[in-house]
């Protein structure tokens, strides 16, 4: 069993063996290993390297939280409707939401600017039943991305390991999702 030692700094140079380093304050040196002899104290992780590695991980939680947040915007400027007969690509910005909220809630055929794919911008004229299946893909979509992003983040208040946070990206969402549901 790996146990936690100390050792005085100035007997640096009396020990022999192998230890894995793991901190030091002013006048000791903390190691983990099995069954160290004198000049070696068995003894714990100090506090103050205990309350830094906690903040040095609620840090990295924080930045990995932000960054699953700005990949949800990012992904939320727009969504795809085949509400037309085929796929174009709709603005989802709050405003476009507005816009097509009112359209729906008015009940009415209108022009309403999408493209495709590989398209420019145009008002492209649709009946009431088309905008409201834009309208119901656009939410559809948007809660899909929302439910992604609170998945990832909390999984990443979940983790207490640094090189698990530093890894994660969006992608992840699938492997995280069928992990849970085993």
């Amino acid at each position: 069993m790996l146990n936690i030692y100390e050792l005085d700094k100035k007997r640096i140079l009396e020990v022999k063996g192998e230890y894995e380093f793991i901190c030091e304050d002013e006048n000791n040196i903390y190691v983990r290993a099995e069954n160290l002899d004198n000049p070696f104290k068995i003894s714990s992780i100090p506090l103050s390297y205990e309350l830094s590695l906690t903040e040095e991980l609620n840090k990295l939680k924080e930045q990995k939280i932000n960054e699953m947040n700005a990949k949800c915007d990012e992904l939320l400027t727009e969504f795809s409707s085949s509400a037309l007969g085929e796929e174009y690509i709709y603005d989802a910005k709050l405003e476009d939401q507005l816009n097509l909220m009112g359209l729906v809630s008015a009940n009415i055929d209108s022009f309403f600017r999408c493209r495709k794919k590989e398209g420019l911008k145009a008002n492209i004229e649709h009946t009431k039943e088309q905008l409201k299946q834009v309208y119901i893909d656009g939410l559809t979509y948007k809660s899909e991305i929302i439910y992604i992003c609170g998945v990832l983040k909390a999984y990443i208040l979940e983790q207490n390991s640094k090189d698990v946070l530093q890894d994660l990206q969006w992608e992840d969402y699938k492997k995280i999702q069928e992990s849970k549901n085993v």
